[in-house]
């Protein structure tokens, strides 16, 4: 109790004193010279501090791009007087700017680095005339550079059927542009094997469908695309299924031998708009043995068929058998 009551009495006396008229101007001028003092100090030079700073790396090749963003600020060991340090410490800059064709060197094609501290001078012209730069850290600085290239890929429509089975697309979608050029880094461009448009759902309630619809645009940073929306054109028709008795071609059989297959024909369905259903023949489409390794494989006993040269207007397309069995003999 004695004790918090000498302490309240010893505030009370120093609020007294505080307060009393004759001793508030002097309280004032003990400020007042204080805070002269500080700034007096603070003016002089030869003050060191680190201060750290953005940094914002400008003026690479047209033809080239930063991979790996490499370090966003540097440490800077600087000289000078205490106003200087004050400032830099309490406001915030906007980023010290560096010339990659003024300070890289090459390590390789692809890499290159900076050597921070062999010109202190592009730093030190960047801030106040009082400065001296004494270090930068890092003292290197490594550059990931990616080549810029352009890229010619294919759009693909996107597509959900919702229409009966008896229904479907006449011929191929028409898509204006049918391709867009991209141009960025090479590493991001190796990944994008083509260009997809948003879902088209299709009900099939139109004998034709014209939209406008938007890509499916990949997010990596750096890339340009030469457009970002095309226009679809579809026209749907009644479709049948059909079937047909196709030949199979021998190819690639050695002339000392001939080859007789069982069976010598496969049975071929498609489907087919009903309008085009006359249009087809068997030359329209080609199935083959390849018997180029027959004499090597004197166990086999059957030829895996292969197929091409399908009419573009057809679609589910399926044949049996796949395979054949034959009998090799010799001339």
């Amino acid at each position: 109790m004695m004790e918090k009551k000498e302490q309240s009495n010893k505030w009370s006396q120093i609020k007294s004193f505080l307060t009393e008229g004759s001793n508030r101007v002097k309280f004032f001028f003990i400020l007042l010279s204080v805070f002269l003092w500080f700034l007096s100090k603070l003016s002089k030079e030869g003050y060191t501090a680190v201060i750290e700073f953005p940094v914002k790396y400008e003026n690479s090749s047209p033809n080239k791009t930063l991979g790996k963003l490499p370090k966003e600020k540097i440490k800077v060991s600087i000289n000078s007087p205490g106003f200087t340090i004050l400032k830099y410490k309490l406001r915030s800059f906007s980023s010290l700017k560096i010339d990659l064709g003024q300070v890289e060197r090459k390590l390789d094609p692809k890499n290159s680095y900076w050597l921070t501290n062999s010109d202190l001078s592009i730093i030190e012209n960047q801030l106040d005339p009082d400065v001296q730069v004494r270090s930068i850290s890092p003292d290197t600085i490594y550059f990931d550079f990616n080549k810029l290239l352009t890229k010619k890929l294919a759009v693909k429509l996107k597509l959900k059927e919702t229409f009966s089975k008896d229904l479907g697309i006449y011929g191929r979608p028409i898509i204006k542009p049918d391709s867009i050029v991209i141009r960025g880094p090479e590493s991001e461009l190796a990944k994008i094997p083509f260009i997809e448009t948003e879902l088209l759902e299709l009900d099939g309630n139109e004998a034709k469908l014209k939209k406008q619809m938007d890509l499916l645009l990949p997010k990596n940073k750096g890339l340009e695309f030469s457009s970002k929306k095309v226009r679809v054109e579809l026209e749907f028709s009644k479709m049948t299924e059909a079937s047909i008795n196709v030949p199979i071609e021998i190819v690639g059989l050695p002339s000392k031998y001939q080859l007789k297959l069982f069976p010598e024909n496969v049975k071929l369905t498609y489907k087919i708009a009903i309008r085009d259903y006359d249009r087809v023949s068997s030359s329209d489409f080609r199935i083959y043995a390849d018997c180029s390794d027959i004499e090597s494989n004197s166990d086999k006993r059957y030829l895996t068929l292969q197929s091409s040269n399908y009419p573009e207007f057809i679609e589910s397309i399926h044949f049996d058998p796949k395979r054949v069995e034959f009998i090799l003999s010799a001339k």
